[in-house]
């Protein structure tokens, strides 16, 4: 290399150059101590990470939380639930927003071909007792195993698909209710008519224990996040 400025940072370019102007990712090649001399130096390009899509802190309003426009030019979404709490018991449903095209808002499900289970231990008393359950051909996904509860922390991760092969929408998660109940893999699924199409959103509702009226947590917060 000829023609370097002493004392200037040069970066790794997208075609394999190096040159003044940071490219993304950030690659450092060096700094020039001469016209044509480096002291090659390089920052590591850093890890996939977590970005905040949304933040929902409920106050008693709240009924139905969605999140739509989900791309697989990321590999995974998750819905993390802290302390959502109401003083009577209730549930909290999952749902899929679906469209054959990834990135697309989609349309919400709502035939009754989902599917949840989950393993279930108390964490007071022996750990050896788990017990497993699951449901098919139902209206959601209802989280621990659609028990009524006052208090739900965990989170719910849906990974995205990078072609339109057949498969059902799935996602998986865990589930930490009261102070007493886990479950561990709390996971759904959807069975569309058109297994091509993809994962675009989710719809989380908040019902009473019959399932049949929607109710608003007194508080507690929702964060939405996406993986590259």
């Amino acid at each position: 290399q000829v023609g370097l400025t002493t004392g200037q940072t040069y970066y790794v370019q997208n075609d394999g150059t190096i040159g003044t102007t940071i490219a993304t990712p950030t690659v450092i090649a060096g700094t020039a101590v001469s016209q044509t001399k480096l002291i090659i130096n390089a920052t590591p390009v850093a890890p996939p990470a977590w970005e905040l899509i949304s933040t929902h802190v409920l106050s008693g309003t709240t009924k139905t939380i969605d999140s739509t426009g989900w791309s697989n030019d990321y590999a995974e979404y998750k819905v993390v639930y802290d302390h959502i709490y109401r003083q009577s018991s209730f549930k909290v449903w999952f749902r899929v927003y679906m469209d054959s095209t990834s990135g697309n808002t989609g349309t919400l499900q709502t035939g009754s071909t989902y599917g949840y289970g989950a393993a279930y231990f108390r964490c007071d008393t022996n750990t050896n007792q788990v017990q497993g359950s699951g449901w098919n051909n139902q209206a959601s996904h209802i989280l621990g195993q659609n028990t009524s509860l006052v208090d739900y922390n965990g989170h719910q991760i849906f990974p995205m698909k990078t072609s339109g092969h057949t498969s059902r929408a799935i996602w998986y998660g865990q589930t930490r209710a009261n102070y007493e109940h886990v479950y561990v893999n709390d996971c759904g699924f959807f069975t569309p008519a058109d297994q091509s199409w993809h994962v675009t959103g989710m719809r989380m509702d908040f019902y009473n224990t019959s399932n049949n009226a929607l109710i608003s947590p007194t508080s507690g917060r929702v964060t939405i996040m996406r993986l590259k």
